[in-house]
């Protein structure tokens, strides 16, 4: 489902759909896609508890869950490129 949704997103809105072009692309939105995700999930979870955090601390989870989702960029690119290159 994640690479799903990070090919549609490179193949209709960055590379006029020929996302085969940019591996390290798709991997890239891959993270940001499950960091985004992440924090939605979090917050659906805690809109049904009716337990809702300031608003500061609203936007210091979303930062840390794009945080998140830049690691997982960065393994998603490493295995990409170990595979590129093997």
């Amino acid at each position: 489902m994640l690479t799903i949704i990070a090919e549609v997103i490179i193949s209709f809105f960055v590379s006029n759909y020929e996302s085969e072009k940019y591996p390290y692309l798709i991997s890239f939105f891959k993270g940001i896609v499950l960091g985004v995700s992440a924090f939605f999930l979090y917050m659906l979870i805690d809109f049904f508890n009716n337990d809702l955090m300031d608003v500061e601390k609203i936007i210091l989870s979303f930062f840390a869950s794009l945080g998140i989702g830049l690691l997982a960029s960065l393994f998603f690119m490493g295995c990409k490129w170990l595979d590129l290159n093997s």
